[in-house]
């Protein structure tokens, strides 16, 4: 089984960040575009066999909420 990828929306300068491990992916100017796009990157990472999961980080650190965990379509079956 491959490690899961971890996409982390944050909350940086204005603007929402998408990282994958680590990396800076793209910025949005909403929380909710951000998540878009996470939903649609881990969902084709899916469709190449990967897992993914989602992080959304509180801009006050004071929360996070987690997503369940995108996976190819045999894993969840």
């Amino acid at each position: 089984m491959s490690p899961i990828q971890e996409y982390v929306i944050r909350h940086v300068d204005g603007l929402w960040q998408v990282l994958l491990g680590g990396r800076h992916v793209s910025s949005r100017s909403t929380k909710l575009e951000a998540v878009n796009l996470a939903q649609c990157l881990a969902q084709r990472a899916a469709a190449g066999g990967q897992r993914s999961t989602i992080l959304v980080a509180d801009p006050a650190g004071d929360y996070s909420l987690t997503f369940p965990a995108f996976g190819p379509a045999a894993e969840r079956a």
